[in-house]
């Protein structure tokens, strides 16, 4: 599938010149229904962020609705039994039985928002995505170089015409201010 990645950034009152910028913390996102074929993959690949950058933590969203002997929630539950990375990694169920991707995003927002007394920037991402480390690091790059905005779609260059400029910045709400 297409790889995109949406990071929802927290409001900066004054920009800093980019030298003077901490090292960014970051939650990835992935909301998760019926993943079971792909979610050991998801991990295995998202952990070496975790690994790389240091500044990273996952948060696995599930949902309740999904029923079944091996529900992606006991898989995802099981995967971290053995993960050396389970103190980056959290897994939450949504209880919502008739909610969305959205019901299960904005459950996880709440659940950031007691967590962290300022948020980290959070990444959005579906369970078939993949980015490179050299994509993540263009887009912090861009994001240190446009401070006033506040969410950011990126496509990869692999899928854009060459005419097209690697990060797209969206237009979507900042779902953090709601």
């Amino acid at each position: 599938g297409i790889s995109l990645m949406t990071i929802v950034a927290r409001k900066k009152k004054v920009a800093l010149p980019s030298a003077a910028l901490e090292p960014q913390n970051y939650v990835f996102v992935f909301p998760v229904y019926k993943e079971q074929v792909i979610i050991e993959d998801t991990l295995r690949y998202y952990e070496h962020f975790v690994a790389e950058l240091g500044t990273v933590q996952l948060l696995f969203v599930t949902t309740a609705k999904e029923k079944g002997d091996q529900s992606t929630y006991d898989l995802i539950k099981n995967y971290l039994a053995k993960s050396k990375y389970q103190d980056k990694v959290t897994l939450i169920e949504c209880a919502e039985l008739q909610g969305t991707k959205a019901t299960q995003i904005n459950y996880g927002l709440a659940y950031l928002r007691q967590k962290y007394a300022v948020l980290p920037s959070l990444v959005l991402f579906d369970c078939d995505a993949r980015i490179s480390l050299s994509d993540f690091s263009n887009a912090q790059t861009w994001i240190d170089h446009n401070p006033e905005a506040v969410v950011y779609s990126f496509v990869p260059k692999s899928i854009l015409h060459s005419t097209t400029p690697l990060l797209v910045q969206s237009t979507v709400l900042h779902h953090t201010e709601r």
